[in-house]
């Protein structure tokens, strides 16, 4: 072989080494923009996962958090149908749903052997069937399912187990919110709620007022307050032993809170004695009030004793209304508190109004249109 060939052949050897290393370096760019691409779509994912968190956190009402979790998730998982179950004693409750309702679940299912069971009673759901077109994640929040998230895709392409992963960490997420939502609604009604009764408490009582007073004096309407006492009240305690008297008080809580508008307002004002606001009621619609629960609660069955004796309950009801410029709180409270202490001072079982003819013991016939709509809230 020549010089000539020999250095011929070792050129044609170096070219196949370069084409060698070239289709090397092709590869290996191919495995870098795969993996820059990947890599920007678990960044994508992880952006638009801390802007879920981000929303999903950020509220305080479960409803609000439930309908930011189906919206977040439909922007990582594309469907057709999505809602979220809340575990509700031994059903499953459909309380938020987005897409397609006739694709889902019914609104209640029972847990036990519907499709649901598996996930709702802790069991882990690791991967997917190939061709699934419905997915169900758990939500548990401090160690305990509370839900769970479903999803159907009834078109494109069968969900995938990067599709679970990704559901599951915006399950996890809503299901944080919605136990730090329930806490939260839980001690603002314990804040606000007095224990026995389940009526607003004193502080909330005095709050909703001052609110009142400003919402009546802007839009010019009246505004009118009752003042309750359960009559003989410490008879009741001595007799029949404080107990019985807690259960008075809730019976007759009970009956005014089911006698009233949604937008009145009952609270317990301290020991034996009730206060209620009533937006948009003068003095005849106050009495018209009054009347119904006094004789609501002489209807409940009376007491009694171990002699035999009946104690019946009954209230003694004082009240007043005012309008803009006249109302102010403690005013409002004073002359309903001195009515109530002449509804008593006639014997008790009575209803006594302020700026009103005491000798009236009944509604007059007129009555403006607030009064005539004033009827038990549903």
């Amino acid at each position: 072989m020549t010089p000539e060939q020999s250095e011929l052949v070792t050129l044609r050897a170096r070219v196949r080494e370069l084409e060698a290393a070239q289709r090397q370096l092709e590869i290996y760019a191919e495995d870098l923009r795969r993996t820059f691409a990947e890599l920007r779509r678990q960044l994508g994912y992880m952006n638009e996962l801390h802007r879920i968190s981000t929303m999903i956190g950020s509220v305080l009402e479960p409803r609000e958090v439930m309908a930011r979790t189906l919206e977040g998730v439909g922007r990582l998982v594309e469907n057709q149908g999505a809602c979220i179950y809340l575990v509700a004693g031994d059903e499953a409750i459909r309380s938020a749903c987005d897409g397609d309702e006739s694709l889902l679940l019914p609104v209640r299912v029972p847990i036990k052997g519907s499709p649901l069971a598996p996930i709702l009673t802790g069991g882990d759901q690791t991967a997917i069937p190939d061709d699934a077109r419905s997915l169900i994640v758990a939500m548990r929040a401090s160690g305990v399912v509370v839900g769970a998230l479903h999803l159907i895709r009834t078109h494109g392409a069968p969900l995938v187990d990067d599709d679970r992963k990704l559901t599951e960490l915006v399950a996890a997420e809503a299901a944080a919110a919605i136990h730090n939502a329930r806490l939260y609604e839980q001690t603002q009604r314990l804040a606000t709620t007095d224990a026995l009764t389940n009526l607003s408490n004193h502080r909330f009582f005095r709050d909703a007022l001052t609110l009142e007073i400003a919402r009546a004096s802007r839009l010019g309407y009246s505004l009118g307050l009752l003042m309750i006492d359960v009559d003989n009240f410490k008879r009741v305690n001595d007799t029949f032993g404080h107990p019985v008297g807690d259960e008075v008080l809730r019976s007759v809580a009970q009956v005014l809170s089911s006698n009233l508008r949604q937008t009145d307002l009952a609270a317990r004002y301290g020991g034996e004695e009730f206060a209620i606001v009533l937006p948009g009621l003068g003095p005849r619609g106050v009495r018209a009030v009054g009347e119904k629960l006094r004789r609501a609660v002489k209807a409940l069955k009376p007491l009694i004793s171990e002699a035999g004796n009946a104690f019946q309950i009954s209230i003694s009801v004082g009240g007043v209304s005012a309008s803009h410029p006249d109302l102010n709180a403690v005013e409002l409270i004073r002359v309903a508190d001195s009515a109530l202490y002449a509804a008593k001072q006639r014997g008790r079982d009575a209803v006594c109004v302020a700026d009103e003819d005491p000798s009236e013991d009944h509604p007059p016939p007129e009555m403006n249109r607030h009064e005539q709509t004033h009827s038990p809230a549903r």
